[in-house]
């Protein structure tokens, strides 16, 4: 593999990660991981600044994945059914239920999705 593949410790490494985009974030990352690797195989121990870099890109990516998440709850929660919502589940003047499908269509009685 050839050195090209790796991330030099003593390469120009970004100081904000964050402006970093998402794909060149996965790149760096990836030679990171690869530059640990082959210091760990060759020496036995990695290089200081390559184990900082690695924690530095672990932060951002985590920092990351958790603002995806929480934007992930919050358009999961905006989509859920509640009881106070005004196409209940439950006709109030006749009390029949009503199957409800994806999206909170209505599912026709004799169809198989309602059984």
């Amino acid at each position: 593999m050839s050195d090209s593949s790796r991330l030099d410790p003593g390469a120009d490494f970004p100081e904000d990660l964050t402006m970093i985009h998402r794909d060149d974030l996965d790149i760096l990352n990836s030679r990171n991981h690869r530059a640990r690797d082959a210091q760990y195989i060759r020496k036995g121990e990695v290089d200081a600044e390559t184990d900082g870099q690695h924690h530095e890109l672990r932060e951002e990516l985590d920092r990351r994945q958790a603002i995806r998440n929480t934007a992930g709850r919050t358009s999961t929660n905006s989509d859920t059914h509640t009881d106070t919502d005004t196409d209940a589940d439950t006709d109030a003047d006749t009390g029949t239920g009503t199957d409800v499908g994806v999206g909170g269509a209505p599912v026709a009685e004799g169809d198989a999705r309602a059984q």
